[in-house]
């Protein structure tokens, strides 16, 4: 996450304060983007797609082409973005698992018991 959205990126001129305040608001970003980009997205991919979108992937695409948010949250856009994202941004089909199968996999076994 630190690398995608820059919080490592900063001015080596910047103040303590200017540092902190950045960090604050980078992070804030982080929080919205999970909870209004990222999570809605999540499920709809994965009913559509039947693919695990990946938060990194995600995460670098909309720092990559910020610009298209706007225009590709439009109700009229949004098929286009759901298979965009569903090619770009899921997880590859591979025999391990990702850390949110892993996840998903250890919530089910302590939620068994």
């Amino acid at each position: 996450m630190k690398s995608h959205f820059g919080i490592n990126a900063y001015s080596r001129t910047a103040s303590r304060y200017q540092i902190e305040s950045l960090l604050y608001t980078r992070l804030i970003y982080i929080l919205l983007f999970q909870r209004l980009l990222y999570n809605p997205l999540l499920y709809e991919i994965d009913r559509r797609h039947e693919r695990k979108l990946s938060i990194l992937k995600c995460a670098s695409f909309f720092t990559q082409y910020h610009w298209l948010i706007p225009l590709m949250t439009q109700s009229s856009n949004r098929h286009l973005l759901i298979d965009i994202l569903g090619r770009l941004c899921t997880y590859d089909k591979r025999k391990r698992l990702n850390y949110e199968q892993m996840l998903e996999n250890y919530v089910k076994q302590n939620h068994e018991d």
